[in-house]
């Protein structure tokens, strides 16, 4: 068996202290816990500490009462286990376990019990010492992999950047840069979805670089069908981070997808709803912007004389003097320009008023009453109708299918 230094060892302990102490020579663990049953404790110091050449820098031991009893070996590894390896400050890359000694029963329970705090297990088999070394974790990773895509896919973003995090940190070196690509990438729709623009731009940059490598490298078969929405996604967010202009249309389009994720994937229509109601209102910023109009500080000189009076008088804001004007202002001001996008405000009104007062109403806005789905629906609806958008044009969040 060749000499390696590994940073920590948890070893099983029967009636073999030869191999277990040849097994502590090789390794030269910095830190060292032994799974010993109650009646063979005394090997440890009588046979096994006199053998060791380099003595680690702490020493642990878990015992079991009954080393035929799983459920028994099981309690006192997880009791022990738990206070032990955050001592010990380890990352499961770190952590060697030895399974060779003890029972069959004991071996199968350090196993289950170790299984998600370490990524390299060992085995000396028969007279010849041959030494069996390897990752579980290589395997186990396609299911898990599988579990965090169908978490992605239920839009719950940030949990699946952790779950592929975890699998990070337990496969091997090789596979490891396509497991950190997947948790930038996990994470940079998680920004996006919560309105970080240049935080989800930067991220999914980084995503798709070392993801095209994976797909190169042959990583997971999906990686390929991945990779396409990524790309357009990234050159979405690139107008919104990029873009010189202060108020940009791509906004209403990323509202809109926002809210029907939120309805679509979680079912909080009050959330979908809310986006709903600031997707018109930035739809009418837009487009009083193209005319030259702030609307936080709307020129008052250039208010057409039907509005000018009232619009200073009602919105006049009493801590900068700015007049400043809300959705249904801005439509108004549209609709008197004789803007298209006013018009077709202005001709739905009387069903938008019925749906924005449900918004008021609304335990997210100034009311206590939920929001159903139909209410959601119609005003997705209307959005849809008065913008003249297609829902082809909606920037779309990728399925992972790994």
């Amino acid at each position: 068996m060749a000499e390696q230094s590994v940073k920590a060892l948890i070893i099983s302990v029967g009636d073999n202290p030869d191999t277990v102490a040849t097994t502590i020579n090789c390794l030269q663990p910095e830190c060292l816990c032994f799974f010993v049953s109650e009646d063979n404790k005394g090997i440890i110091d009588g046979q096994i500490i006199p053998k060791i050449t380099i003595p680690p820098k702490r020493w642990d031991q878990i015992t079991t009462s009954d080393p035929e009893d799983l459920k028994k070996c099981c309690a006192s590894l997880v009791s022990g286990l738990q206070g032990l390896l955050g001592r010990w400050g380890v990352e499961p890359s770190q952590l060697t376990v030895d399974y060779t000694g003890g029972t069959k029963t004991m071996s199968a329970a350090l196993i289950l019990c170790t299984i998600d705090a370490s990524s390299s297990f060992h085995y000396t088999s028969g007279r010849e010492q041959e030494v069996y070394q390897g990752n579980p974790w290589d395997e186990l990773s396609v299911n898990a992999r599988h579990e965090a895509a169908i978490t992605f896919n239920r839009g719950r973003y940030q949990q699946a950047a952790l779950l592929f995090q975890r699998i990070e940190k337990r496969v091997s070196g090789g596979s490891k840069p396509l497991y950190k690509a997947l948790v930038d990438l996990s994470e940079g729709y998680a920004l996006w979805d919560a309105f970080d623009y240049k935080g989800g731009w930067n991220k999914l940059q980084s995503a798709r670089k070392a993801l095209e490598m994976a797909a190169l490298f042959g990583g997971p078969s999906g990686i390929s069908g991945l990779m396409s929405g990524l790309k357009e996604n990234i050159l979405f967010l690139e107008k919104i981070v990029m873009g010189r202009q202060e108020v940009k249309p791509e906004i209403f389009l990323d509202l809109l997808s926002n809210a029907k994720r939120r309805a679509g994937l979680e079912q909080k229509y009050e959330d979908a709803m809310a986006r709903l109601y600031r997707a018109i209102e930035v739809l009418a910023q837009v487009r009083l912007f193209d005319k030259g109009f702030n609307t936080n500080d709307i020129d008052q000189g250039r208010l057409p004389a039907s509005l000018r009076e009232e619009f200073v008088q009602r919105y006049t804001s009493s801590i900068d003097g700015k007049v400043k004007i809300g959705l249904e202002a801005a439509y108004r001001l549209l609709f008197e320009f004789g803007d298209e996008l006013g018009l077709a405000f202005n001709k739905h009104w009387n069903s938008l008023k019925v749906l924005f007062e449900a918004r008021n109403v609304s335990i997210l806005a100034h009311g206590f009453m939920p929001i159903k789905l139909e209410r959601y629906q119609l005003l997705w609806e209307m959005a849809l109708k008065i913008s003249d958008t297609m829902p082809e044009r909606l920037p779309q969040f990728p399925r992972m299918e790994l």
